[in-house]
């Protein structure tokens, strides 16, 4: 049996329309339309009904609101993977481009090094590697100790 849908005000006490008898009645929400308004469904009241058609609409409703559930939890979870992989790209860009600027920049320093010792850039590549090594030993030990903490 279809129900009949009215769209009704979120907050049903501003709605013009509205008696106080079916601001009494219970709601069942569909949907959100924009503009803040809720589709709604009334759900007749039946003071004659037995336990087992009480039963089968509370299964029919435990059912349905299961499914919105899972096709809530299905959206989010799109949603997040959607943001995870945006964020995931740019930290592969970022990533790329420090590793960029890290040659170019031990390069760069190789080279004035070098010029400065004369023009022997072996000298420069000694010490520019020899920093690298110092630094990168540093930042081991610091990962390290973090580990352990």
């Amino acid at each position: 049996m279809e129900r009949p849908r009215q769209v009704l005000d979120v907050d049903s006490s501003s709605a013009p329309n509205v008696s106080e008898s079916e601001r009494a009645l219970p709601f069942r929400p569909v949907s959100l339309n924009s503009g803040g308004r809720m589709a709604v469904s009334r759900m007749p009241v039946d003071p004659n009904a037995g336990v087992p058609d009480l039963i089968r609409r509370l299964t029919d409703d435990s059912k349905r609101l299961l499914s919105d559930e899972a096709r809530l939890a299905k959206l989010e979870l799109t949603d997040n993977i959607e943001r995870s992989g945006k964020g995931a790209m740019l930290l592969a860009v970022a990533f790329g481009l420090g590793v960029l600027a890290a040659v170019l920049l031990t390069m760069f320093l190789t080279t004035l090094i070098g010029r400065v010792a004369a023009g022997h850039m072996w000298v420069g590549a000694l010490v520019v590697g020899g920093l690298e090594v110092l630094i990168g030993a540093m930042l081991l030990k610091r990962g390290l100790a973090s580990f352990k903490r």
